[in-house]
C-alpha cells in the first residue's frame, strides 16, 4: 500500500458538468491508499474506488444546482478544487 505523507493536491474533476447521483472522478497526487472522504457542496459523496492518484465517487441524490466546491480530505490534510462542478 502507498501511505502518501503528503497533503492531498486535488487538480482535475471530471466531467465538469453534472446531475444528482452522477460519477465523477478526481485526480491529482497524494491522495495515499487510505480512503479519504470527498464532498461536493459540502456534502459527502460516495467512494466507489480510491488510489494514490485517483478517486470515483458517487454524488449524492440531492444537491444544490449551480457551480458547487469539491473537496478531498484524508488524514494529513485536504485540496478543493480550483474549478467548481456544475450540479444541473
Amino acid at each position: 500500500d502507498i501511505v502518501s505523507l503528503l497533503a492531498p493536491e486535488l487538480e482535475s474533476v471530471a466531467p465538469s458538468t453534472v446531475r444528482a447521483g452522477d460519477e465523477v472522478t478526481l485526480t491529482g497526487q497524494y491522495f495515499g491508499s487510505l480512503r479519504g472522504t470527498v464532498s461536493i457542496g459540502g456534502k459527502r459523496a460516495k467512494v466507489l474506488s480510491w488510489t494514490d492518484s485517483a478517486v470515483t465517487v458517487r454524488l449524492p441524490g440531492k444537491l444544490t444546482t449551480g457551480s458547487q466546491p469539491v473537496t478531498l480530505k484524508t488524514k494529513l490534510g485536504s485540496s478543493t478544487s480550483t474549478d467548481s462542478l456544475l450540479v444541473e
